[in-house]
C-alpha cells in the first residue's frame, strides 16, 4: 500500500517506527505541516499518488474535507484514551494534580469516563477542557485563549494539548505544556485500519473478525485501589496487553469508552494465532491477571458492517451470563460460548489440591498448606509478597522465589500494585492465589 502521513514533525518518530514495523510492505511518504490549515495545500493535486492518507487528527482531516475533494481513502489518528492517559501520567510524574490541568481537543465524556474509571472526580470546577469546531479557521487561536484564561483566572498550571500549533504558542509564552502524541501501538493500528479501508474500497474483500471487549469491575475489587495514579497504571496495563494482542493478529484497536474496546482483524489471522474454541488467549490472559469481569463478543463476516453487527449481537448474548466469558457468532444463528481456562488444581479439593500444587511446583506440601491457611484466615486470596513472607517467617527473597514458581505454573497472578501510602520505595505487587 502506498500511503502518506500528513503530520507535524513531532509525530515523525512514532509514525516512522510504526511504519517500519511492517518490514517494508508499505510505501510511505511523510508530509509535514507547521499548522494543520496547511494540510489541504499539501495533498491537493497529489492524492492519487497514494492509496491512502493518514492525518494527525480530526482538525487537519475535517479541515481538508471542507476544502478539497476526497479522491482517495483518508483516515486520522483518533483522540483515544491511551494518548490522554499517557499525557496524564507525564503530568503526574511532574508533580501536577488533576485540578492543575487545562486540556483541549478530547471529548469531555471520554475524559470524564477515563478519570471516573480511576476514581477521580471530574466536574467543571475540577477539570477544564476545550473542544470547539475543529474546522474553524480560528480553532488554534481559541484553544490558546481558553488555556491562557484558565491559567490566569482559575490558576491552572499545565496544559495537555493534541494541537501542534497550540503547544508551540503556549511554550513560547512560558506555559508548561504536554503534547499528547500518538503511541506506537495506536499508529500501527491505524495503518492496519487504513489498509482495510483501501481493500474494501478496491473490492478486495476477505472474511473479517471483530472482538468486543467489555470490562466490568468485580464487586470484591471495587475498593482495591484508593490511589487514582495506581488505578490508572493498572488500566494502562490492560490497554497495553490488548494492543499487543491485536498486533499479533494484525488488527486495529478502537477505544470506544473507558470500559469497551474493539479489535478488528482478518479472520485468517485469528485462525493462525488461536484455536479460539479451545484456548482463547485473550480471554485467558485478561481473566487470570486483572481484577475485572471480561465480557467478550466475537463476530465474523464478509464485510466490516456485517462483522460489527454480529460482534455486537454476540456481546449482548454474553452479557446475560455471570463471570468472564466470550461468545463467538460466526453465522446468523451459529455460535458458541467460550469459557476461560481453569487450572486443574481448581478441580481438586482439600488435600488433593494441596498435593497437586506441591507436585507441580516442586514444593513440600507444608509450604502450600501454610499459604492456603493464611489466605483462608484472611478471607481474601489477594496479598503481597511482603505480608506473606512475614506470615511464613522467611525472608522476602525466598518468598519471591516461591511465588515466581507459583506464578510460572499459573497458581498465582499479578493483578496490580498497592495503593500509594506515602512510604518510600516502590509499591508492592498485588498478587492473587488463583485456585
Amino acid at each position: 500500500m502506498r500511503m502518506a502521513f500528513i503530520i507535524p514533525e513531532d509525530y515523525y518518530s512514532a509514525c516512522k517506527k510504526a511504519a517500519e514495523s511492517f518490514d517494508g510492505i508499505h510505501e510511505v511518504e511523510f508530509c509535514f505541516y507547521k499548522d494543520y490549515k496547511e494540510a489541504p495545500l499539501i495533498i491537493d493535486g497529489r492524492q492519487k499518488e497514494w492509496d491512502g492518507i493518514l492525518f494527525a487528527g480530526k482538525a487537519p482531516y475535517y479541515y481538508s474535507l471542507k476544502r478539497i475533494k476526497k479522491e482517495t481513502v483518508w483516515s486520522f489518528f483518533p483522540s483515544e484514551e491511551s494518548t490522554f492517559l499517557r499525557a496524564l501520567i507525564l503530568a503526574f510524574n511532574q508533580g501536577f494534580r488533576i485540578t492543575d490541568l487545562s486540556v483541549d481537543s478530547y471529548h469531555r465524556k471520554m475524559v470524564e469516563g477515563a478519570l471516573s474509571d480511576i476514581g477521580v472526580p471530574c466536574g467543571e470546577d475540577v477539570f477544564s477542557i476545550y473542544r470547539g469546531d475543529v474546522t474553524a479557521q480560528a480553532y488554534n487561536d481559541r484553544a490558546v485563549e481558553f488555556h491562557i484564561k484558565e491559567i490566569e483566572e482559575k490558576h491552572k498550571k499545565i496544559v495537555i494539548t493534541r494541537l501542534n500549533t497550540v503547544e508551540k504558542i503556549l511554550k513560547g509564552e512560558g506555559i508548561r505544556t504536554i503534547h499528547a502524541l500518538p503511541t506506537f501501538d495506536m499508529v500501527r493500528s491505524q495503518i492496519i485500519f487504513l489498509q482495510k479501508l483501501v481493500e474494501e474500497t478496491s473490492g478486495n474483500l476477505d472474511n473479517y473478525l471483530m472482538i468486543v471487549v467489555e470490562m466490568q469491575t468485580a464487586a470484591e475489587y471495587a475498593l482495591m485501589y484508593s490511589d487514582e495514579y495506581q488505578r490508572m497504571l493498572h488500566r494502562n496495563n490492560i490497554l497495553s496487553y490488548i494492543y499487543e494482542y491485536a498486533q499479533k493478529l494484525q488488527g486495529v484497536v478502537s477505544e470506544i469508552s473507558q470500559k469497551e474496546i474493539h479489535i478488528i482483524t482478518h479472520k485468517k489471522f485469528v485462525e493462525v494465532q488461536e484455536n479460539i474454541f479451545d484456548e482463547f488467549e485473550l480471554l485467558n490472559h485478561l481473566a487470570a491477571r486483572f481484577p475485572y469481569i471480561f465480557k467478550i463478543g466475537i463476530g465474523s463476516g464478509s464485510n466490516l458492517l456485517e462483522t460489527k453487527r454480529r460482534a455486537m449481537k454476540a456481546a449482548m448474548k454474553v452479557a446475560q451470563y455471570e463471570g468472564s466469558n466470550a461468545y463467538y457468532l460466526f453465522g446468523e444463528d451459529a455460535g458458541q460460548f467460550i469459557l476461560p481456562f481453569v487450572n486443574e488444581a481448581k478441580k481438586c479439593a482439600g488435600d488433593e489440591q494441596v498435593l497437586y500444587i506441591a507436585r507441580q511446583c516442586g514444593f513440600n506440601v507444608e509450604t502450600v498448606h501454610r499459604i492456603q491457611m493464611y489466605l483462608h484466615k484472611k478471607h481474601n486470596n489477594i496479598f503481597t509478597s511482603k505480608e506473606l513472607a512475614e506470615h511464613m517467617k522467611i525472608n522476602i527473597r525466598s518468598m519471591n522465589r516461591i511465588l515466581e514458581k507459583l506464578e510460572e505454573k499459573g497458581f498465582v497472578n499479578v493483578i496490580g500494585q498497592e495503593a500509594a501510602s506515602g512510604k518510600k520505595g516502590r509499591p508492592g505487587r498485588l498478587l492473587r492465589f488463583d485456585i
